[in-house]
C-alpha cells in the first residue's frame, strides 16, 4: 500500500552513448584491356569485391570490440575452456555465461574450423530429421534456439556467445556503404572506392562471453 494511496512510480534513468565513428575505404582499379579479355563481367565482380572487403574491415573491427570487451569483464564473464572441441556442453557453458545475467542469447560467432565439429554430430546430438538436413546442406543455422554465425576473421579454437543487440551494444551508420568512380585515364584503367562511416560500441559488457576449445 503506497503512502496515502498515491500511486507507486518508477523513474527510468539513462546515459546517452555517442559512439566515435570512423571510415572505411575499399579501392579496387581495372585494366580497359581486362575488360574485353575476360569471359566474365568483370566490372561486377570488382564491385562485389569491394563490397566482401568492406565487410571484411567491419568484422575486424566487431571483433577487435569483442575481444577488448571480454579481456576487460573477466570477473563477470570468465572465459570458457573446452577440451571436447565444439561439442554441446562447450557451447552450453559459453551461452550460460550472458545468460546467468538474465540476458538473451542471440548468436554463436564462431570459424568454421568450430562449425566442422557441429557438423559431425551424431545421432546421439541430433534427431534423424536434423542429421538429414545437415547432410543435405551441409548447414546448421541454429541450436537452442540461437543463431550460429561462421566467420572465417574469427581466430581458429574461439567461440563468442553474443546477447540481443539491443542488450549489447550499437552500431550507428553515418553513411551507407556507397561506391564511387575512381578513373585514371593516363593509366588506362577503370576504378571504384567503397566507402561507408559507421560506429561500434558494447554498452553492457556482460552481453558477450567468450570460449577456447581444442
Amino acid at each position: 500500500m503506497s503512502k496515502r494511496g498515491k500511486v507507486n512510480e518508477w523513474n527510468v534513468e539513462g546515459e546517452y552513448v555517442e559512439p566515435t565513428t570512423w571510415e572505411i575505404f575499399s579501392p579496387a582499379q581495372i585494366r580497359l584491356s581486362q575488360i574485353q579479355q575476360r569471359r566474365f563481367n568483370i566490372l561486377d565482380r570488382t564491385q562485389e569485391k569491394i563490397r566482401i572487403q568492406t565487410q571484411i574491415q567491419e568484422d575486424d573491427q566487431f571483433l577487435a570490440l569483442l575481444n577488448t570487451t571480454t579481456a576487460a569483464n573477466t570477473t563477470n564473464n570468465p572465459l570458457t575452456t573446452g577440451t571436447s572441441g565444439c561439442d554441446k556442453a562447450f557451447l552450453n557453458d559459453v551461452t550460460a555465461v550472458i545468460m546467468d545475467h538474465d540476458l538473451p542469447c542471440y548468436g554463436l560467432l564462431m570459424r568454421f574450423d568450430s562449425f566442422k565439429d557441429i557438423r559431425g554430430w551424431d545421432n546421439t546430438d541430433l534427431d534423424p530429421v536434423t542429421m538429414r538436413e545437415i547432410l543435405e546442406t551441409g548447414l546448421y543455422g541454429q541450436i537452442w534456439g540461437i543463431d550460429i554465425i561462421v566467420s572465417r576473421r574469427v581466430t581458429k579454437g574461439q567461440v563468442y556467445a553474443i546477447a540481443e543487440p539491443r542488450f549489447f551494444g550499437v552500431m550507428p551508420i553515418r553513411t551507407e556503404m556507397i561506391l564511387m568512380p575512381d578513373d585514371n585515364p593516363k593509366q588506362a584503367t577503370i576504378g571504384y572506392v567503397g566507402y561507408e562511416e559507421l560506429g561500434m560500441a558494447a554498452v553492457v559488457s556482460n552481453g558477450v562471453a567468450k570460449g577456447y576449445h581444442n
